[in-house]
């Protein structure tokens, strides 16, 4: 019979069971001091610092990464969307990019990424306002209405603030190392069992590794922060985050708190696009785009609907795109409708398990609610228009009998 620690939330339970030493966030009883002091640690770094400044390095295997991301995804009964670029060349399989962070307490950041996919990005945040540029959407801010959120300041927050983890894993300390010149605990770890409803304990886990199912940690002896993690899904590696540079406390200038465009930027307010029209009439919506919109021949007639358009916009790149809700006078049943060009839509579906059908002279493509997820989903493309069909509410088969009325948008009178 041995003595083995388990780690429950923010304590240790000892329990005596007939177990072998590889037992899942377990350790043997010499390792109950490794234990305690790495739980201690993570539990008081509530305030580990008062200014840090960090450069990560992150690797990712877009593959593996995609994968693990999918099958937790199926674990919850989720639907995912995956934003795929249209052309150019091929993405590398594997990704490499520097992180790095400055952090004044209580409220000032700057962070800046170099390498990689979000390479010449800068986000700088003070109190509630934020700035952020990138080469896709251009500079952005908060200034003109601070309650407009924004993950900007935030980034890295598994890793700088530690207590979020406790309820979310179980750990397994294994030695001690070195990071970045600080002693390190190194622990196995591994995401607890999520609830059937609400929201699962390891959310707070994406920057570790979205969908792993082991992560090999190094938390910093003194002060309890993450220096690195290491992802892993079925034994295979995906991503690994490792700091490279790491100094707590001391001085930083604050000129790296002001947020300064690149040259000839204009910095906008977020969410910008193109002209948005709400609570248009469906031949309105039909004039403003350059596709044909497809929408139900007959709705019933206790049903109503609501229209919103959009314009096409460079920065971020986006596509004209109509969108109309309809509901039933009672709010039992609603139907989502997404208009787009084809080819157009930057919300791709992984469709392959969908199952194909025939609406009238439309081919589909659908899921049923339950199938794949909550909610009922269903494509298709036709003469230059894309049409998504959501509902909570009503079955594939539902669907597919509305796909089946779908007619050209009048041009004139309301619907």
């Amino acid at each position: 019979m041995r003595v083995l620690v388990c780690a429950i939330g923010d304590s240790a339970t000892l329990t005596q069971a007939r177990a072998s030493d590889s037992e899942r966030g377990c350790v043997r009883s010499e390792g109950v001091d490794d234990l305690s002091e790495l739980l201690v640690l993570l539990h008081d770094a509530e305030e580990p610092f008062v200014s840090l400044r960090a450069r990560y390095r992150v690797w990712r295997h877009r593959e593996r990464a995609h994968a693990a991301f999918l099958a937790q995804a199926k674990r919850r009964g989720s639907t995912t969307f995956g934003v795929h670029g249209g052309g150019g060349a091929p993405l590398d399989p594997e990704s490499v990019e520097l992180v790095d962070i400055w952090r004044v307490c209580p409220d000032r950041a700057r962070v800046a990424y170099s390498g990689g996919d979000r390479d010449g990005s800068v986000g700088v945040s003070v109190g509630e306002r934020w700035w952020h540029f990138d080469q896709r959407v251009g500079a952005t801010s908060n200034v003109e209405d601070p309650s407009i959120g924004s993950g900007t300041g935030a980034e890295f927050a598994a890793f700088l603030e530690p207590p979020r983890l406790l309820g979310a894993l179980r750990f397994a300390p294994l030695g001690r190392g070195t990071r970045a010149g600080r002693e390190v605990i190194v622990a196995d770890a591994w995401p607890r069992l999520e609830p059937p409803r609400g929201r699962p304990p390891s959310f707070g886990l994406h920057e570790l590794g979205a969908g792993g199912d082991r992560y090999r940690l190094e938390v910093d002896a003194e002060r309890g922060l993450v220096l690195a993690a290491h992802a892993f899904a079925d034994g295979e590696p995906f991503q690994v985050v490792e700091a490279v540079e790491f100094e707590v406390d001391r001085d930083i200038d604050a000129d790296m708190f002001v947020f300064r465009p690149p040259e000839g930027e204009e910095i906008r307010r977020p969410g910008h696009r193109g002209e948005v029209r709400h609570h248009a009439s469906i031949p309105e919506a039909q004039a403003a785009m350059p596709f044909t919109l497809l929408v139900p021949e007959h709705m019933p007639s206790t049903w109503t609907f609501d229209c919103t358009y959009s314009g096409p916009s460079d920065r971020p790149p986006s596509s004209p795109t109509v969108g109309i809700n309809y509901r039933s006078d009672s709010g039992h049943e609603s139907l989502n409708l997404i208009l787009r060009p084809a080819g157009a839509d930057p919300h791709r579906t992984d469709a392959s398990d969908w199952r194909e059908a025939r609406a009238g002279e439309y081919t589909v493509r659908v899921h049923g609610r339950g199938e794949r997820g909550p909610q009922s989903q269903l494509r298709l493309e036709h003469a230059g228009t894309s049409v998504l069909m959501l509902s909570d509410t009503l079955s594939g088969d539902q669907l597919i009998a509305l796909a089946a009325m779908l007619v050209p948008a009048p041009a004139a009178s309301h619907l």
